[in-house]
């Protein structure tokens, strides 16, 4: 064995056996499976010594491929077990939180009548924080390149609002109850990660029949998309081919909710971890979801192709028996259910709570506020009144935005107010002010 790949190997060997407790802030899997995974990589590097002064080319290929392969099984199943997907995968309170705008109550209404005439103009009013609502009409979403679009949420009419353009750099944007018309070429175009929401939006016209053929291209994103329906078959190429409703590479995250994907060729390609979530295909399937070895594939109650089988999503963190359990107050929950809100932690966890005051459903919502009251009995956060603010958006509107108005304060509080300086006491059942 080449001197230098000895010496890494027997590192790990070194590193492992010391290891009897987990480092600070990791959770290492349990010591068998580890050391199998590291006995098994041990034995792939042995059986491939290499020698490249005497090795025809050939040899040298195929040993470096059985290397490849078995260092890259060996960091799944360590990744698999530091950071546990299900939990990922179950906690779609996080995917809407990290990914939703952090709204500050500031209204832009585009339209004849409204702060700006047109999209264009209103791009160069916005800030963080903005919640654009759309009238009925095109829009064109036209964002320069180097311009990173943050914490703004574009907010439409329905199918009558009409939104074209190509955005390529987004952190926590949302588009919401939109036609989103793609115009042969990727909607959203996001190079360098990012993190979207979409909300009750219609996709179409990304069938252009060459390479990027798809409504969104991301890289090492984190997106959900819930409520929405993707339509594959219109375009440039619509005689001839579908397109693809997602492509999403790196280590990405992704949540598909109850969403329909209309004679697409593919819905993702899943090498990260991807949730598909009561969600259908319809028309020309194709290959539908095709999980990758080195992504995870979560799925529920879904009417479309898996290219291999997905793992069973046993719930969410928003379902109303999760949230009645993380609140104490459910009867006879199911056993899965129950592990969920005990592997996620979600009874104490403050900003689990805090995210779902995001949710649509005031029911949810009011729940919410219920599990933030318990655990912060004594030194509750006031937060603000919003009820002027609120009146600017149409009536039907008014409750959520509350709540998300409410959830980006308490998270500011949480991370970087007077939050950051509770504990939790155990005793008392409630967090409290550190001494």
């Amino acid at each position: 064995m080449h001197l230098r790949r000895r010496a890494c190997v027997l590192a790990l060997w070194s590193s492992l056996s010391i290891a009897q407790a987990p480092p600070p802030g990791a959770e290492w899997p349990t010591d068998p499976e580890l050391q199998a995974a590291l006995r098994e990589l041990a034995a792939v590097l042995a059986a491939n010594p290499g020698d490249a002064r005497r090795d025809d080319l050939r040899t040298i290929l195929d040993r470096r491929k059985a290397i490849a392969a078995g260092i890259e099984s060996f960091q799944h199943r360590v990744l698999k077990g530091l950071i546990d997907p299900l939990v990922i995968a179950t906690d779609i309170t996080r995917f809407a939180h990290d990914t939703a705008p952090r709204l500050l109550g500031n209204v832009v209404r585009v339209g004849p009548q409204g702060d700006a005439a047109t999209l264009a103009e209103a791009l160069d009013m916005l800030q963080p924080g903005d919640l654009v609502l759309l009238g009925e009409g095109t829009h064109e979403l036209k964002v320069p390149r180097q311009r990173l679009l943050a914490d703004v949420a574009f907010v439409g009419a329905g199918k009558t609002t009409v939104l074209t353009g190509e955005l390529e750099q987004a952190s926590r944007v949302r588009f919401e109850n939109l036609a989103i018309d793609c115009r042969d070429r990727p909607f959203l175009n996001l190079y360098a990660g990012g993190a979207v929401h979409l909300r009750r939006c219609f996709v179409a016209n990304y069938n252009s029949g060459a390479g990027g053929s798809n409504a969104i291209y991301g890289v090492e994103v984190a997106m959900l998309i819930e409520d929405c329906e993707f339509e594959g078959k219109s375009g440039r190429a619509k005689d001839s081919s579908h397109g693809d409703a997602l492509d999403l590479r790196g280590e990405f995250v992704v949540a598909l909710r109850r969403t329909r994907f209309i004679d697409n060729d593919e819905v993702v390609r899943a090498t990260g971890l991807t949730v598909v979530d009561q969600c259908t295909a319809e028309g020309h399937r194709g290959h539908g979801v095709l999980p990758y070895a080195a992504g995870q594939t979560f799925a529920r109650s879904c009417d479309l192709p898996f290219h291999s089988p997905p793992i069973e999503l046993p719930c969410a963190s928003d379902d109303l028996d999760f949230v009645r359990c993380a609140l104490g107050v459910a009867k006879n929950t199911p056993p899965a259910i129950a592990a969920a809100v005990a592997a996620s932690d979600a009874t104490h966890n403050l900003r689990y709570w805090i995210a779902l005051r995001r949710h649509p459903d005031p029911g949810i919502g009011a729940l919410a506020a219920q599990g933030l009251a318990r655990l912060l009995a004594g030194s509750p956060p006031q937060v603000p009144a919003f009820t002027e603010e609120c009146k600017r958006v149409p009536e039907a509107m008014r409750e959520a935005f509350a709540g998300e108005l409410a959830a980006t304060w308490l998270e500011r509080w949480r991370t970087g107010g007077a939050g950051k300086d509770l504990e939790w006491d155990a005793g008392a059942g409630r967090y409290r002010r550190r001494p």
